[in-house]
């Protein structure tokens, strides 16, 4: 429920503040999203070992069964594409856009978060201590704010 009524408000507010109905570019993206999350749930079937401890193919799985690549050509070609992506999402960010800066910096952060959650692998099933250290830095801990006298 949270989830509804945060893009409901969401909507709500692009439509206030720029005349825009966006609601049904937020549905098109939740459904593409639970297309791929069903694609996922086929590739799933190949990786038992995976399956026994709950977690799901990545995208370096994903391309390596999509294609027959191998594993480091697979690392090349994701990294390619994050790249890629961010380059794109830059460029878009300081261009004119329909949508309120809010809007475009709260997207911006949450791939931040996700990158920064997964750079170095798998953040979130595997908790290794660079992980949890970041995680604790950028959300638990508090920000110091003494000030320094010039």
């Amino acid at each position: 429920m949270f989830l509804y009524n945060s893009i409901k408000e969401m909507a709500y507010d692009v439509l206030q503040e720029q005349g825009f109905l966006i609601i049904s570019y937020f549905r098109k993206a939740w459904a593409d999203l639970c297309k791929s999350y069903l694609l996922e749930r086929k590739w799933y079937h190949q990786a038992p070992d995976e399956l026994k401890r709950g977690d799901v193919p990545k995208s370096i799985q994903c391309f390596i069964y999509e294609t027959g690549a191998s594993e480091d050509d697979a690392r090349k070609f994701i990294g390619f594409l994050i790249y890629e992506t961010w380059k794109k999402m830059n460029e878009d960010g300081n261009a004119n856009s329909p949508f309120s800066r809010t809007y475009i910096g709260i997207a911006m952060n949450l791939a931040w978060m996700a990158q920064c959650t997964y750079q170095y692998g798998d953040g979130y099933g595997v908790q290794d201590r660079e992980t949890k250290d970041r995680v604790m830095t950028l959300l638990i801990e508090p920000i110091s704010l003494t000030c320094i006298s010039v």
